[in-house]
């Protein structure tokens, strides 16, 4: 369109009302004419970005009369997209209009009542609100932490998603039984891998699988691996290694505790493996240690067992951390290392 001058008092009238058109009118429901189960909206435009996506006027419908209680339906507008779509509402004496999707501008609500065979001017709201217009492309939709495996269903108008991927963390190690004169640690678990990836196609549907926590050690055990958390086979991050069991020893020792995790794959941003589990110290029949777990961003792992105080490792709880290491004095009885954390996946849906 030509571009007019708002002037008040004018008497160009017809470029005053063209300029107040171009906002005022955008998106404005109404009935047809003829009058039909359908209504009219006229034209608009929404901000994608960097892009002004212009709309023609429109026919939108047709709507479906309820049963037997009234129903409202609610029309909206993609913010990002400018495609309109009309959400049913549920038929209640007293009925209410759906809510609106994050990012949608919402520009009318429609009732109707049993029998409805035409929508008229008095059966409509109009309810359009323009601020979240222009939240275009790249714009934060919603934070979705997932904390149990499931399958993933984009928020309406997710275009992208950046992804956290963090692996379970592993068990820690145990330790053995003592004699006199004896000594025994066991070392800590290993952190589980984390990923960063963003992705622009083929995220919805997945299969979200967020690692399960691994249990104690048997007594006088090693400890078990972490398990792995992926967003289908887009990012995968590994758990943490396994404590190694402390043998019962008479002289100083020190028990490995665990390499670092296997590398994720699929972490486009960022991303590494998790921290390999602390050493465990066997040095005296009155003094030991047992190895602490491997930490991550989301805090340390559990410590180990102290000359045998509470005799079996101490059980993480950040997530994605590893288990502590047990350890024993003499004349204590096997001991088992401490539980892995479970691992974590974030979802960080944008327009």
């Amino acid at each position: 369109m030509s571009v007019s001058r708002f002037i008040l008092p004018s008497n160009a009238v017809d470029g005053d009302l063209a300029v107040l058109a171009r906002i005022g009118a955008a998106f404005a429901p109404h009935a047809g004419e003829p009058a039909s189960m359908a209504i009219v909206l006229d034209a608009g435009h929404v901000r994608a970005g960097p892009s002004l996506i212009e709309t023609t006027k429109q026919l939108v419908g047709p709507f479906t009369a309820p049963a037997s209680n009234p129903r409202i339906d609610r029309v909206v507008v993609n913010a990002a997209t400018g495609v309109v779509s009309v959400l049913p509402g549920t038929p209640a004496a007293s009925p209410v209009p759906p809510a609106i999707p994050a990012s949608f501008i919402p520009v009318a609500q429609v009732l109707l009542v049993p029998g409805t065979l035409a929508i008229t001017d008095e059966m409509i709201v109009d309810e359009r609100d323009f601020s979240v217009s222009g939240t275009g492309v790249g714009s934060l939709l919603n934070v979705r932490r997932f904390a149990a495996s499931g399958t993933y269903t984009p928020t309406p108008g997710t275009t992208s998603v950046i992804v956290d991927a963090l692996g379970g963390g592993g068990g820690g190690g145990g330790c053995a039984a003592t004699s006199s004169g004896q000594m025994s640690a066991g070392g800590g678990g290993g952190a589980g891998s984390y990923g960063r990836g963003r992705f622009t196609s083929d995220f919805s549907g997945v299969t979200v699988t967020v690692a399960a926590g691994v249990a104690a050690s048997a007594s006088g055990g090693a400890g078990a691996a972490g398990n792995t958390s992926s967003f289908g086979s887009l990012l995968i991050a590994p758990g943490g290694a396994a404590g190694t069991v402390g043998d019962a020893v008479s002289t100083p020792a020190i028990t490995w505790g665990s390499n670092a995790s296997t590398p994720p794959t699929g972490n486009n941003i960022a991303g590494g493996s998790g921290e390999g589990g602390g050493l465990g110290l066997a040095l005296h029949p009155t003094s030991a240690a047992g190895g602490r777990g491997g930490a991550t961003l989301f805090g340390a792992g559990s410590s180990g067992s102290l000359n045998g105080n509470t005799g079996s490792g101490n059980s993480s709880l950040p997530y994605g951390s590893g288990g502590g290491g047990a350890c024993n004095l003499a004349n204590m009885p096997a001991r088992s290392g401490g539980a892995g954390a479970a691992g974590l996946v974030i979802v960080y849906e944008f327009a």
